[in-house]
């Protein structure tokens, strides 16, 4: 009779259990789908807040762009009402809100600002309504990351509990564990994206040089570091945001060389890597020459936005070959070399 009542008591347990066990994996599986959603929410909360300011300037330029314009009207539709082509979320965060609806007013200000200037308004007007707008969409960004964070530590510490308890139950839950490892997975990459420039970062760079970590492995590899000159005294100079934008200019033109064979990241705060798995020294000065040619157009176009770097290239030598580190350490070196090379010239002339 009691061994009865003890089986029940049991019994009872272990389905208490696994009910506890339904919801804390369903919890996170909501937790999880809600984070991915206002991630990208917020990512495009960070395209009103850099595309605008990118519009501004081309319409300063002479090259007015409409379909920017209406897309940035969608997006600011979409979130403030969280219905629209983009399928993104209204994120329930009463200081987000209001930031934003101060932002769709400022914007509305700027797009008929903008129309104004295209029929000969001055620039001062435009020029100080998009550094207003930049401010509040700079807040409304800050606020949009703050609910992220908070959402993701929910997923954490619910995923914490559901790994304790499919220690203790059932082999068959460790199916649920594989669904959430999945998209674990999937949010670790996110982490591997360096948010400003949308480039791999530097834990992703680490990853790909501990991948090769045999000379042998690296035959054929280039590896070309970058660095921006001179980015302190833009920064001191002329404010934070050109030297910002001078960021992710230069991110943006080595993004077009990434390829299945070239990996680009940014690994610092004003410093780039560039690796190919053709490496021999020819394909690699192409490839800087490409890049020097573009950063050249550039220049041509945006002169109060000049951009110059330093680089160093190692291309790795069959007869003596480097591990990928190595050979990255080495390039980041003879980048050193060509920074100072530089400085020298300039204090020279």
């Amino acid at each position: 009779m009691e061994k009865n009542k003890s089986f029940k008591r049991r019994s009872h347990l272990r389905a208490l259990g696994t009910i506890g066990m339904a919801l804390l994996v369903i919890t996170l599986v909501v937790l999880v789908t809600w984070s991915q959603m206002i991630t990208v929410t917020t990512n495009n909360v960070s395209m009103l807040h850099g595309a605008t300011q990118r519009l501004v300037k081309l319409e300063l330029c002479g090259y007015p762009d409409d379909d920017l314009i209406n897309t940035l009207d969608g997006v600011m539709e979409n979130l403030l009402t969280g219905r629209g082509r983009h399928r993104l979320v209204r994120l329930q965060h009463s200081a987000y809100m209001e930031s934003l609806t101060r932002q769709s007013q400022s914007w509305q200000t700027l797009r008929q600002a903008i129309l104004n200037y295209r029929n000969g308004n001055e620039t001062v007007q435009l020029i100080l309504l998009s550094e207003e707008y930049y401010d509040i969409s700079g807040n409304t960004l800050q606020l949009a990351r703050q609910y992220v964070e908070a959402v993701n530590s929910w997923v954490r510490f619910v995923n914490v509990l559901v790994v304790g308890m499919l220690l203790l139950y059932l082999w068959s839950t460790l199916k649920w564990l594989s669904t959430l490892t999945e998209k674990n997975s999937r949010l670790k990459q996110q982490t591997q994206i360096d948010a400003f420039t949308e480039l791999p970062n530097r834990a992703a760079a680490q990853a790909v040089l501990d991948s090769h970590t045999t000379p042998q492995s690296c035959i054929g590899h280039a590896c070309l570091m970058f660095d921006l000159d001179n980015l302190k005294t833009t920064n001191d100079t002329q404010g934070h945001r050109v030297g910002d934008d001078l960021i992710v200019t230069f991110a943006g033109i080595l993004r077009s060389y990434s390829s299945e064979g070239v990996f680009v990241a940014r690994i610092g705060g004003d410093e780039f890597l560039l690796v190919t798995g053709e490496g021999t020294l020819e394909t690699a000065e192409q490839i800087l020459d490409s890049i020097d040619k573009r950063t050249q157009v550039h220049n041509s176009l945006q002169k109060d936005l000049y951009l110059s770097y330093s680089v160093g290239i190692a291309v790795n030598d069959a007869q003596n070959p480097l591990n990928l580190q190595q050979l990255m350490q080495l390039a980041d070196s003879r980048m050193y070399e060509n920074k100072r090379a530089n400085k020298l010239a300039e204090t020279n002339f």
